[in-house]
């Protein structure tokens, strides 16, 4: 969170349980390897970063999904802590599609009962951000669907 506050973007921290059913998605931050070189994604707490959809985004050769651990290592944060979806150290930024254009995004702060709300505005402001879709439904999310019956 004291990275919120060293780029003077508003946001405040909420109890998970406050968030209404029906509110706009979740995000979190996930690690790619672009070329070589480390991206931050901000997508939806319930999908996986869309390796395809980034490649062609980026017209990079190789891009990976990236250790957590060694991400952060890279960017000198402590392992306990979240990393924020933030240009640190000149890190590229992606948010999906699904998260942008609200007025707050609402996403993990690292401790599973807490949520940080961050305005968007100030948000896409000091961190630009590239928006596009870069995240796809989780396939255990798919498998756990219910399925159509049909019945004739």
């Amino acid at each position: 969170m004291q990275y919120f506050d060293m780029f003077n973007v508003r946001f405040s921290a909420v109890e998970r349980d406050a968030i209404p059913a029906g509110a706009p998605p979740i995000g979190k931050t996930a690690f790619v390897a672009i070329d070589g070189y480390l991206a931050l994604t901000l997508i939806p707490e319930d999908a996986e970063v869309d390796l395809d959809a980034l490649r062609a985004i980026t017209t990079a050769k190789f891009i990976r999904q990236a250790d957590v651990v060694d991400a952060k290592m890279r960017l000198n944060v402590p392992e306990d802590e979240e990393v924020p979806p933030i240009d640190l150290y000149g890190a590229a930024v992606y948010i999906d599609e699904r998260l942008a254009g609200q007025e707050d995004i609402v996403m993990t702060s690292g401790d599973p009962r807490r949520l940080l709300v961050v305005n968007y505005r100030d948000y896409t402001r000091k961190v630009h951000p590239v928006v596009a879709r870069v995240a796809t439904v989780a396939a255990a999310k798919v498998a756990q669907r219910p399925r159509l019956m049909v019945v004739a």
